[in-house]
């Protein structure tokens, strides 16, 4: 699945620092869940957004990015962590 390939290219990027490249497949895999209705990947997808703003210094967004994700942990069932 294409949004699966973006996921861990977005890691990859991360991990090598390529914030602007990371957040661009990582935002287009959070789409391409989202139209497949994969909730559980909308959230490990959001919590790498959240890491990608955070290693921008954007905080606000990084609270939101893991606020959004806790959202969708509720939806789907799972525990949030606090």
């Amino acid at each position: 699945m294409l949004a699966d390939a973006r996921k861990l290219e977005g890691d990859a990027q991360l991990q090598l620092a390529e914030l602007d490249a990371a957040w661009e497949a990582l935002d287009e895999a959070r789409k391409l869940y989202a139209a497949a209705g994969d909730k559980l990947k909308m959230i490990h997808v959001s919590q790498y957004l959240a890491v990608v703003s955070l290693e921008r210094g954007l905080y606000d967004e990084a609270f939101e990015k893991y606020d959004m994700a806790a959202a969708l942990k509720s939806q789907a069932g799972q525990k949030v962590q606090a």
